[in-house]
C-alpha cells in the first residue's frame, strides 16, 4: 500500500497542536484509517485530561478498574468491522474465548428484552428505551475484551472508550445511576466525527451500535464498504472534528 505523509494543525482548548500522520495515498475503507483517528483521539483526550488536572480534577481511571466496561459502548460501523477483523486475527484458542463472550452477552440481552430495544425494534419513547444505558449496566455484562478488569485490546479500543474519563472516586463508577460520577467533558468528540463521515465521503452517516453487536451487525452487512481515497477520509474527519 502506497503511503503519504499528512501534516495538519489541531486547535484543542485554544492551543495549536502540530500533527503528522502516515496516510494511505490510495482508496481504502474507513477502518483502515482507524489507527490515525485513534492517535488523534488520544491527543484530544490527553489535552482535556491535562486541563482537568490543571483545574485540580485528576483522572481517577486506572488499570484494574473496569466498571465502565459494563456500559453499552457505542461504536461506529467502521469500528464494528475493525473489531471483527481483530478478533478473527487472534490465535484460535483466544479467538474462541472472545467469541464466546460476545455470544454470551448477546444471549443475556436477548433474554432480558434489551436486544430488541438496541436493534430499534421497540418504541424509542418507552421507559425501557429511555433508560437503556442503566438497564444494560444493571445486567452486569462485561465487555468481551475485559480481562482481569482491564482492557485486553487497549491499543485498539474504540474512540468512545478513549473519550470516557472520570475525575470522581473510581468506586462510584460501580453505581453510575445513583452516584455523582464526574466525567471529563470532551468537546468536538472524535467518535462523533467518525460517525459523521460515514464511509469516508460523508454521503452515508450510519450512526452507532453497541460494541457487543459488532458480529451481528457485520454478519448482516457482509458487503464491503466502498473505498475512498485516504487523504479525503482524513480531510473529512478533521473537518467534522472541527465542527465544519
Amino acid at each position: 500500500m502506497e503511503m503519504g505523509q499528512a501534516s495538519f494543525v489541531l486547535k484543542i482548548l485554544g492551543q495549536d497542536h502540530s500533527c503528522s500522520a502516515g496516510v494511505p495515498a490510495e482508496a481504502v475503507r474507513v477502518q483502515t484509517m482507524l489507527p490515525v483517528f485513534n492517535a488523534i483521539a488520544n491527543l484530544v483526550v490527553d489535552a482535556h485530561a491535562a486541563s482537568a488536572a490543571a483545574a485540580g480534577r485528576a483522572i481517577s481511571c486506572r488499570a484494574g478498574c473496569g466498571a465502565c466496561c459494563r456500559q453499552p459502548v457505542p461504536i461506529t460501523h467502521s469500528e464494528a468491522r475493525r473489531i471483527v477483523e481483530l478478533v478473527e486475527s487472534m490465535p484460535e484458542k483466544r479467538r474462541a474465548a472472545v467469541r464466546a463472550r460476545f455470544d454470551s452477552a448477546m444471549e443475556r440481552l436477548r433474554e432480558s428484552g434489551l436486544l430488541a430495544v438496541m436493534r430499534g425494534e421497540t418504541d424509542p419513547n418507552s421507559e425501557v428505551s429511555r433508560n437503556l444505558a442503566y438497564r444494560y449496566f444493571d445486567l452486569g455484562i462485561a465487555c468481551p475484551f475485559l480481562e482481569d478488569e482491564s482492557c485486553s485490546i487497549h491499543e485498539d479500543r474504540p474512540l468512545r472508550c478513549r473519550e470516557y474519563l472520570v475525575t470522581s472516586p473510581a468506586e462510584l463508577c460501580a453505581d453510575v445511576e445513583n452516584q455523582p460520577v464526574e466525567v471529563v467533558p470532551v468537546f468536538n468528540r472524535p467518535s462523533e466525527a467518525l460517525a459523521a463521515i460515514g464511509r469516508g465521503d460523508q454521503s452515508l452517516r450510519p450512526g452507532f451500535i453497541a460494541l457487543v453487536q459488532a458480529f451481528e451487525w457485520v454478519k448482516a452487512h457482509e458487503t464491503p464498504e466502498e473505498s475512498v481515497e485516504g487523504p479525503a477520509i482524513l480531510q473529512n474527519f478533521l473537518r467534522a472534528l472541527s465542527g465544519g
